[in-house]
């Protein structure tokens, strides 16, 4: 039992998700964003502007899973490299068992950070996946690259299947998982 229910408990971190399809299966958000005076985060509030965390949330909320959701991306699909990190330190104390990051960067100067958080994250049972960059399989990608992280939509599909018996097929068409394998940059 995670979280004192049945269900496994994922973050999804992306651009929010729209407040019209979040139903009763999205048990709190918040926003990060880079601001003049450092990074602003606003709790409770994770309304999707472009759309494609909400693809993410629909996919993967045909399941009993319960959702935390970690907004990241402005409405262009654009963030930094330094929100993403301050999203990851947040979800070191949030009660999650998965984290979907469907977002990458190559920003190399914060691999480190990056490779530190993740291994804090599955030190503590956490499963995280997340996408590699548009530019393709061969450059680096954070934080896919990483040790620590899943790569593939159908190993984060599988792990939730061994939770709460998802089968990803009847629920995600092939263009839902290219996109969510693929993912969006964030940029730094």
């Amino acid at each position: 039992m995670i979280g004192g229910k049945d269900e496994v408990r994922c973050a999804i971190v992306d651009s929010g998700v729209q407040r019209e399809l979040s139903g009763n299966n999205i048990f709190g958000g918040i926003t990060f964003k880079r601001s003049e005076a450092g990074i602003e985060i606003i709790e409770n509030e994770y309304q999707d502007e472009n759309g494609h965390g909400s693809m993410v949330y629909r996919t993967l909320a045909q399941t009993d899973t319960e959702f935390y959701i970690v907004k990241v991306l402005n409405e262009s699909n654009q963030g930094n490299s330094l929100t993403l990190c301050e999203a990851l330190k947040w979800l070191l104390n949030i009660e999650v068992k998965l984290i979907v990051i469907c977002i990458s960067t190559n920003n190399l100067e914060m691999g480190q950070e990056y490779e530190k958080l993740i291994n804090k994250l599955s030190i503590q049972g956490k499963i995280l996946f997340a996408s590699w960059t548009n530019n393709g399989r061969d450059t680096l990608s954070y934080p896919a690259i990483l040790k620590n992280v899943s790569r593939s939509f159908v190993e984060v599909c599988f792990n939730i299947k061994l939770f709460n018996g998802f089968t990803p097929v009847s629920y995600a068409s092939s263009t839902d998982i290219s996109l969510l394998d693929s993912g969006f940059s964030a940029l730094s």
